[in-house]
């Protein structure tokens, strides 16, 4: 597996950012016509991965000055699309009321906290198997650090509560694979001692995570409409 990651990491990071432009497309399309907001806010979390997909294939290509710039941006996205997942998993579950404005008010807190994540992260240049980025160095502050384990854990635990509730109460299994698979891939680089690709492996997770949520947005019933 880390023969094929260390010789094929380019490609890897290519074809799976031109799916999450494709799964983007097509929730932009599910969103359009269907107006709902489980679908407007799944394509937005989206439009964020790809640019974070995006600005790290593009490395190698971007002015040596333009690239920390585009990859503070890169983690300020990161900090405040990443939380949206809560709202699209009360979404899933259809909540109404003074329930979903809890979590719109959680979620609006955990945003706060990553754009805060977002610009105190110390940056560090980083050409690792083809592909050149800047990734978050040791100097960075430790609120930002725990800020950034809220950002993985406080928000995909939450998502895949709210997918077996979905399952439960038969509104669709797909908020649930997407949450699994998201937890899956990001766990798998440690667990298979590859936790310097972990930023390759959990991009196949993010699109797959994305490409539920389409399917959850074409297939649920009684959407919440903007």
């Amino acid at each position: 597996m880390r023969t094929i990651l260390m010789n094929h990491a380019p490609l890897i990071l290519t074809v799976f950012t031109l799916l999450e432009l494709v799964t983007a497309i097509l929730l932009a399309v599910t969103a359009c016509k269907r107006k709902t907001r489980l679908a407007w806010l799944s394509l937005i979390l989206t439009l964020g991965l790809l640019f974070d997909a995006g600005i790290m294939l593009g490395g190698h290509f971007l002015p040596a000055d333009v690239l920390p710039v585009i990859s503070r941006f890169r983690y300020v996205f990161h900090g405040l699309m990443v939380p949206l997942l809560l709202p699209i998993g009360a979404h899933a579950l259809q909540w109404k009321g003074s329930k979903r404005n809890v979590i719109y008010i959680i979620t609006a807190m955990i945003m706060a906290a990553g754009l805060y994540y977002g610009f105190a992260v110390q940056l560090e240049r980083m050409d690792f198997a083809g592909i050149l980025r800047y990734i978050s160095g040791e100097n960075t502050p430790s609120a930002a650090k725990i800020i950034e384990s809220i950002l993985s854990f406080g928000t995909i635990l939450p998502l895949l509560a709210f997918g077996v509730a979905a399952v439960i109460r038969k509104k669709g299994p797909f908020v649930l694979l997407g949450g699994l698979m998201m937890f899956v891939f990001s766990a798998l680089g440690p667990a298979t001692g590859n936790t310097d690709f972990i930023f390759l492996i959990s991009v196949i997770g993010e699109w797959l995570m994305v490409f539920f949520f389409w399917l959850q947005a074409v297939t649920e019933k009684d959407p919440q409409e903007l």
